[in-house]
């Protein structure tokens, strides 16, 4: 009678664990969360971007061309979430990056401001006219969801984002078309003041 007794509390411990566990899992954040499905950047793997960065002297003179590739590689569980690499063959970027896209935009894993690795806010998508955020503690805005671009590539409707310096023209499930940049740069020993990358393919 004691023996059936301990092997029913056995029982019963047993099932209490399983249920705490499994209510434990059901409240950590899924490994393969999806992203929506109309996206700012569109990233699976082998998307493959070409296109070429200019850089200019404050005269507007040109002093340095060259091409570049942007490529997304093989995702990674980072934080029980799923990022994709992020390859830019473009001598300033690290050898792979982390990038992702959630309900509210495209994000990098980085170091940020504070050097804490953690996700940074790149492109807010969707969003309005008019809207801001933050980007590593620089402010953001979306300055239209609408604008017209030709570039190599073809023609784009663009996002256009704005901060100090900084400008991109995104098309939503393309990428980046255009990016300008104002600020001095040494570059193929000459300063450049100005710097854009169009889209080639």
């Amino acid at each position: 009678m004691k023996h059936r007794s301990t092997h029913t509390a056995a029982l019963l411990l047993a099932g209490i664990l399983l249920l705490t566990l499994l209510s434990a899992c059901d409240d950590e954040p899924p490994t393969q969360s999806q992203p929506p499905a109309n996206v700012i950047v569109p990233l699976a793997v082998g998307n493959t971007w070409w296109g070429t960065y200019t850089y200019y002297d404050s005269l507007g003179n040109e002093v340095f061309s060259r091409g570049t590739k942007t490529a997304v590689l093989d995702p990674a569980v980072l934080r029980w979430q799923v990022w994709y690499g992020w390859e830019i063959d473009d001598g300033l970027h690290g050898p792979n990056e982390l990038v992702r896209n959630f309900a509210d935009g495209f994000y990098q894993y980085a170091t940020d401001s504070l050097g804490m690795p953690a996700p940074i806010h790149i492109l807010k998508y969707p969003a309005d006219s008019g809207d801001t955020f933050n980007r590593d503690g620089r402010t953001v805005t979306v300055i239209s969801t609408h604008d017209t671009v030709t570039v190599p590539a073809g023609q784009f409707v663009c996002y256009v984002y704005e901060s100090e310096g900084f400008t991109q023209y995104v098309q939503p499930n393309t990428g980046l078309v255009i990016v300008e940049i104002l600020g001095e740069i040494a570059i193929n020993n000459a300063m450049a003041a100005r710097t854009v990358y169009v889209l080639d393919s």
